[in-house]
């Protein structure tokens, strides 16, 4: 932020209001929003860019993040659900990281696991085994995380792919306990161990062995920071600093990482972007989905999606979508720069086809095969982006026409980069026993896509900033065209009262029916604001509630083949299991309700509220100009300099208005993006509660309960949804009422400010009459423009007071 545009807003509370105050009290109010915007904007003012990684899990988002900062901090391989929810890397001169820690309730989770597999396999050997009920591992957490204690990890009772979780509950426990994931340790002695790092007796009574002790100690320490709020710092200045930073980032206490920030000096992050990787981002139906949903609708300016050489395919698509990218963009569809954010798609693993091309055909090169294959993989990912997205977004037969636009507008700004991170790392180490097949760095491709990033995270601020400067900028205008105009006032003195009066009453007969003109058009505008708008809003709802219904109907189409043990895990769980099938109704429900009122908001709503915003401002100014040119009309019975200071007042209120309209807009539009999603989640849960409550969870044709069950559910939801979408949309805009009516408020005068510069009231001529108070006046104005952070604009100058006051 520019440092003499960062004081505008001390200038105004410290300078300039006491002014207004003293004698443009009615200028006070709007003066003070306009003022509490800026401060708004300059506050949220930043020049990071974070850059978010999408991808299916294993496909290599820590190895390209790794490539980029030219160092190994992230980790990589996969260690399953307990994985840090988010790893940033940022810019820092002097290298750091620093830490959150999961409290105690992550260990619960995964010993809780680990006992029920254990259980379950030794009732598949014929053991007569109680079923663990799991109480005292209850009291290791606090109330308000009891269910999130046990039921955060769900063991599937049927299904092919239990063994693969149950596999990965003893790696995420033998990496924790051993410090390897491959590490032989038998499931009663990890559980033993897990327990005792939340000081819990062992059920086993396994000792622990001298090599795994210090870790089973450190965990337990770093769970009490946890428990604490504690984050732990390290400095590249201190001992130890990179195995620290390999135990966090890679080794036996990533687990229990709730959040990881590695400070590093690299320079793409010179540039403000942050890297982001986050589990969860990668797995579509990962436990952290909320945390990715979250951050890809309200943070990120960059997503890529990372794919295989073989093509994007409609999990990618479905991994857009479900994220919440999408939705963010059709929020936006009436006004993309208002959240901008870019889809980059990154292409991996091109250099495994290429040597497999080049087993077959040795008359190339590898590295001339590697480019064949990046320049057709580049050609590919565009037409299968396109026709994944369109598949996994249409509702009916055809995608929508707001959905079609933000779908041409993705594909059209899409920039591809097939690389290859190995080899570029593999150049870059020169390790002549894993040598690379690859003779430059800019050869993998990585270099290029390092560039793209750098000058896209430039264009973002660029905009940042020159979207700051523009309110900084109206702001300033605002103020000091107000000025100019008591300025004017004060020190021009007055005029004879007989002239006056005889002006007066010309200016009456003239004024009437603008007047009457001006009133009628701020009339009409507030009826649109509290009258045409609510019913808009009730139109929308009711055209979002049967849009939705059509598309969630088509998504439940797609769980008949689910397993019934997956559908009763949901309906046990409010509608939510990641198992063999991932399942969330509260959240896929809710994105089909989104994506049409999004739809509907911003394409129509709020294109209607910024169209007769910008009507009504531009009708303001006209109207104003009409008694301005009857002014000047006049001659020398006005002052010409007092009518140029209304008229330049008169253009930046008309601004500012227009500004206020797309800044509340705006706002408004992050509002309804970010809780919408949360208020129509809940009416599921109740219901699967009550659903298992009557044990209709149980027993013969429990799938086809269940299955009636979503299908009731879409009904009930969609109705239940309405209200508070409803509610949502009429409490916020009644809040974007409110902002304009305060500039509404200040436009009140407009018509009796214009009278008073072309004929001054005897009130007014008895208030300037007092030469001691203008005196005072005018040099406050001059210590006002002494004190400006900006140059002043011509009209206005400080020998001009002087001058006048002499």
């Amino acid at each position: 932020m520019p440092k003499s545009k960062s004081s505008l807003v001390d200038w105004y509370r410290k300078a300039v209001r006491t002014l207004f105050e003293s004698v443009a009290p009615s200028r006070t109010e709007s003066a003070d929003a306009e003022c509490a915007r800026l401060e708004s904007l300059e506050k949220a003012f930043s020049e990071e860019v974070p850059v978010c990684f999408l991808g299916a899990s294993g496909i290599g988002k820590s190895t390209l993040i790794n490539a980029l900062v030219g160092e190994s901090l992230l980790p990589h391989g996969g260690i399953g659900p307990l994985t840090a929810q988010a790893l940033f890397v940022r810019y820092r001169e002097q290298a750091a990281f620093e830490v959150e820690y999961h409290s105690p309730k992550k260990i619960v989770q995964l010993a809780f696991a680990l006992e029920k597999t254990y259980q379950a396999e030794r009732r598949r050997q014929g053991h007569d085994v109680k079923e663990p009920s799991g109480q005292d591992l209850l009291e290791l957490v606090d109330d308000e995380d009891e269910e999130a204690g046990t039921t955060a990890i769900v063991i599937e009772e049927e299904g092919d792919t239990q063994a693969q979780r149950n596999l990965e509950f003893r790696k995420q426990a033998a990496l924790m306990i051993a410090g390897r994931q491959d590490a032989v340790r038998e499931i009663p002695y990890l559980i033993d161990r897990l327990r005792e790092t939340v000081e819990n007796k062992p059920p086993f009574d396994t000792t622990c062995l001298p090599d795994d002790q210090p870790r089973v100690e450190r965990i337990r320490g770093c769970l009490l920071q946890g428990k604490n709020h504690q984050p732990f710092v390290c400095l590249e200045s201190e001992d130890g600093f990179r195995t620290a930073l390999r135990d966090h980032a890679t080794g036996f206490l990533a687990p229990i990482i709730n959040e990881l920030v590695v400070f590093w000096n690299a320079e793409l992050l010179k540039t403000g972007i942050v890297l982001v990787d986050l589990p969860g981002v990668g797995i579509a139906g990962d436990v952290h989905v909320r945390i990715t949903e979250e951050f890809v609708r309200e943070s990120a300016k960059v997503v890529i999606l990372m794919v295989s050489v073989r093509g994007v395919t409609h999990a990618d698509a479905e991994l857009l979508r479900n994220s919440g990218f999408l939705n963010r963009l059709l929020h936006a569809a009436d006004d993309p720069a208002a959240d901008p954010v870019e889809l980059m798609v990154v292409v991996v693993r091109a250099d495994d086809i290429a040597e497999t091309r080049y087993v077959e055909d040795k008359s190339r090169k590898k590295r001339e095969h590697f480019v064949d294959v990046c320049a057709e993989a580049r050609q590919d990912a565009i037409a299968q982006l396109r026709e994944h997205l369109t598949e996994a977004w249409r509702t009916d037969e055809k995608l929508s026409q707001t959905k079609q636009e933000v779908l041409d507008r993705i594909i059209n700004g899409l920039q591809v980069h097939p690389l290859s991170a190995l080899q570029y790392r593999r150049l870059l180490a020169n390790d002549e026993d894993d040598l690379a097949f690859i003779k430059e760095p800019e050869e993998s491709n990585v270099p290029k896509f390092f560039r793209s990033l750098a000058e896209m995270a430039t264009a973002i601020n660029r905009e940042r900033r020159e979207r700051l400067e523009r309110a900084q900028n109206l702001f300033f205008s605002s103020v000091t065209s107000s000025i100019r105009v008591i300025h004017e006032q004060w020190v021009r003195g007055t005029r004879a009262e007989e002239e006056a009066d005889a002006l007066r009453k010309e200016f009456d007969s003239f004024i009437g029916p603008i007047r009457k003109e001006f009133d009628t058009r701020r009339g009409e505008f507030r009826a649109f604001l509290r009258e045409t708008v609510p019913s808009e809003i009730e139109k929308l709802v009711m055209e979002a509630s049967f849009s939705a219904q059509a598309a969630i109907s088509r998504y439940l189409g797609t769980l008949g083949d689910a397993h019934w043990s997956t559908l009763r895990a949901a309906v046990r769980r409010g509608g939510t299991f990641y198992g063999s099938r991932h399942i969330d109704l509260p959240h896929d429900f809710a994105l089909r309700f989104e994506e049409p009122v999004a739809e509907i908001w911003g394409k129509k709503l709020l294109q209607l509220i910024r169209k007769r915003t910008k009507t009504y401002a531009e009708d303001c100014v006209a109207l104003i100009e009409d008694v301005l040119d009857w002014a000047k009309e006049k001659g020398a019975r006005t002052s010409t300099r007092l009518i140029e200071a209304l008229h330049e007042q008169i253009k930046t209120a008309s601004q500012q208005l227009n500004a206020v309209g797309k800044e509340l807009i705006n706002e408004t539009r992050e509002e309804v993006k970010n809780r919408l999603f949360g208020a129509i989640r809940l009416p599921i849960r109740g219901r699967c509660e009550r659903f298992v409550k009557k044990n209709h969870d149980v027993g013969p044709g429990v799938k086809l309960r269940v299955l009636g069950l979503f299908n009731e559910l879409a009904e009930d939801t969609v109705a239940a949804a309405a209200d508070p979408a409803r509610g949502l949309l009429t409490t916020r805009f009644e809040e974007v009422e409110k902002e304009i009516s305060k500039v509404l408020r200040s436009d009140k005068d407009l018509i009796d400010s214009a009278a008073d510069a072309v004929v001054e009231s005897h009130q007014a001529i008895a208030s300037r009459s007092d030469a001691q108070r203008r005196k005072r006046v005018l040099m406050q104005i001059d210590e006002i423009m002494a004190a400006s952070p900006l140059p002043w604009p011509e009209g206005v100058g400080s020998a001009e007071v002087g001058r006048e006051t002499a």
